[in-house]
């Protein structure tokens, strides 16, 4: 049987955002440690696409941070290869940060799963399953 601790969430991000996330966590762009020199991955009109697309919730999915089930995700192909004008970033330079859907709900933070069947036409999103996390505490810390 599989347990909540065992179910992994893999964070793709660039090897030089290491440090600032070993000082201050993941954070987002609007957190008040957001790392002011943060090396982005991926299709930036994604990105774009992700921070006007507005949730159920009343917040913008781009306010959430990306996490996938699998560390082969299309994505990934990518961010090596360089499609969808993208950068192409060698796989050295690429690194996951790891967790757990347990250490999700021990932490108490919101989260939502997209799916690429519901999202395709607006993110054209690859991913077959997302967990987003809002790593956007109530102090506004992460």
């Amino acid at each position: 049987m599989l347990t909540l601790h065992k179910i992994y969430l893999f964070r793709m991000t660039h090897i030089e955002n290491i440090p600032h996330i070993l000082q201050h966590g993941i954070t987002h762009s609007a957190s008040i440690n957001a790392n002011p020199t943060f090396k982005p991955l991926g299709d930036r009109s994604l990105i774009e696409t992700r921070n006007n697309f507005l949730l159920n919730n009343g917040k913008r999915l781009g306010e959430y941070i990306p996490f996938y089930f699998g560390v082969r995700t299309p994505m990934l192909y990518v961010v090596q290869h360089g499609f969808n004008m993208v950068t192409p970033v060698p796989a050295e330079n690429i690194v996951y940060c790891v967790s757990s859907v347990q250490k999700i709900k021990e932490h108490r933070l919101d989260f939502i799963f997209t799916m690429v069947t519901q999202l395709t036409a607006y993110l054209r999103n690859t991913q077959l399953t997302i967990l987003t996390i809002s790593l956007i505490s109530s102090t506004g810390n992460r």
